[in-house]
């Protein structure tokens, strides 16, 4: 629901018209943007490893809010903190703490 679709899915599944659709999905990217402009700091001081748990959390709460909320301003909402969650996953958030973990593993 995070990509192109998003429109086509507010369209089919909410009442939300496919113009504030795009509307959402922009949210969506600014949450991402604005997320990974704070992990750049973030990254510094925490471990991208320690991150990823509270990322996903923030994902999960963000489809939670999505798909309990028909409206456009909750669809919006939940579309940024979907966004704001994925920062960190992606590209390769995950490969480093499997990384992580492979090194610490096969070390000893």
């Amino acid at each position: 629901v995070c990509n192109n679709w998003s429109p086509s899915y507010f369209g089919q599944v909410t009442d939300i018209p496919a113009n504030q659709g795009l509307i959402a999905l922009t949210c969506m990217v600014a949450g991402l943007t604005v997320a990974r402009m704070l992990q750049i700091v973030l990254f510094k001081k925490i471990q991208p490893a320690k991150v990823l748990p509270y990322s996903l959390i923030l994902t999960a709460t963000g489809f939670a809010l999505l798909t309990a909320a028909p409206g456009f301003i909750r669809a919006a909402a939940g579309m940024a903190v979907i966004g704001m969650g994925l920062s960190s996953t992606y590209p390769g958030r995950f490969s480093e703490p499997a990384t992580l973990h492979c090194r610490e593993r096969h070390s000893a």
